[in-house]
């Protein structure tokens, strides 16, 4: 794994970002058909419900998760689809490692800092 093929992925997959939404990807990854609230959620990734939120509609948006609603208002089931996107496997499994999410968490950084945001924080 290099730093340029973090960068080949993530110029694929413009829907992540942050960390959030590496965090979200792993736990979908993990749990591909999850029938939870997006507060447990939040609990469950170690993120802010708002920032949780606002990536959910992101990744919603690239077409990488689904939401159905659920019986109960507060209830969503999602479900992840990774073959919307070939790349996004290959990042999942570079994420899946301590070293290779250390390494994509430097490039986010570096990316941030260099690239406007393409959605609002």
């Amino acid at each position: 794994m290099t730093v340029q093929r973090l960068h080949e992925l993530l110029e694929r997959i413009d829907s992540v970002q942050d960390q959030t939404d590496v965090d979200l990807l792993l736990f979908f990854f993990r749990h591909p058909n999850a029938l939870l609230t997006v507060e447990f959620l939040a609990a469950a990734v170690g993120h802010d419900q708002g920032r949780v939120e606002e990536s959910l509609k992101g990744l919603i948006e690239a077409g990488l998760i689904e939401r159905v609603k659920g019986r109960t208002v507060a209830a969503h089931s999602f479900l992840f689809r990774p073959a919307a996107q070939e790349s996004v496997g290959a990042l999942l499994q570079i994420a899946s490692s301590r070293p290779g999410r250390l390494a994509l968490l430097d490039v986010l950084q570096q990316r941030a800092t260099t690239m406007p945001p393409k959605r609002k924080a």
